[in-house]
């Protein structure tokens, strides 16, 4: 994923971008009546250890809101179900007021959006075997009301880092301030539900109707297409990584209700 970007109007425009060192991505805004850029270096959260792929949305009151993925342990890759250590990626949210001139803010909030979500805590800190308990490929919209959703791809059903499925999770604008208001999150697509246990989706993102209607739109296998063998019956291509059978879907939600 590349730089994301968000516009409170014509000429207020919101950007976040990976920079050139692993501490620390860059925020960027140009605010309406100015003609320059004020570029900021956003530290990622104490005790972790890398950051993946920021992403921005800005809501009605001019507020800013990023999310992205927090890494605070990563094992070899690619991981094996039977592994001795585990990845865990948090999904990370962080919320600033609107910029000003006068007072450019700062943020006002950071946290781990699912630090209340049981599935998706660490496993090693519960005194469990390692598994893969990761969040990734993260996107974050405001809907007109000032809901927030997140959504992103992740391995709480497969504990396997790379055979993930798609998840959204609401703060509702009622809400707004609060760490452990996130609703529970749900999966777009269940990768239990599909052929041969192979159906498994990624990389969602979302957008928001003018009347708070929700539609998050991700990747995922159609057909549950397995290993690819040679005449030897030895594996040459794994099924998860069997494309072919690749497609794309969306759902509808309003009110943390899907509705198509």
């Amino acid at each position: 994923k590349g730089p994301d970007i968000a516009a409170f109007s014509y000429d207020e425009v919101h950007i976040v971008s990976i920079g050139t060192t692993s501490t620390s991505f860059e925020y960027g805004y140009r605010l309406t009546g100015t003609t320059s850029w004020v570029k900021e270096s956003v530290a990622r959260p104490v005790g972790s250890i890398a950051f993946k792929y920021p992403a921005i949305t800005v809501d009605h009151r001019g507020h800013v809101h990023i999310a992205f993925t927090a890494i605070f342990k990563s094992a070899p890759w690619p991981t094996t179900i039977n592994a001795t250590t585990s990845h865990y990626w948090n999904v990370w949210y962080m919320h600033r007021p609107q910029p000003t001139i006068a007072v450019p803010g700062t943020w006002i909030e950071s946290h781990n959006t699912l630090s209340l979500s049981p599935n998706w805590q660490d496993h090693s800190m519960l005194g469990l075997p390692p598994q893969d308990v990761a969040g990734d490929w993260i996107d974050i919209q405001a809907d007109p009301s000032g809901s927030i959703y997140i959504s992103w791809h992740g391995t709480i059903y497969s504990h396997w880092a790379g055979k993930d499925d798609a998840f959204i999770t609401r703060r509702t604008f009622a809400n707004d301030g609060s760490a452990f208001m996130w609703e529970e999150p749900q999966a777009l697509h269940l990768a239990s539900e599909s052929p041969n246990n192979l159906g498994y989706s990624w990389s969602p993102s979302i957008c928001a109707d003018k009347d708070n209607v929700v539609f998050p739109v991700y990747f995922y296998k159609a057909l549950g297409l397995g290993d690819i063998l040679d005449i030897n019956g030895n594996i040459i291509l794994d099924g998860y990584e069997n494309y072919a059978d690749m497609d794309s879907a969306y759902r509808v939600m309003h009110n943390s209700v899907f509705i198509d």
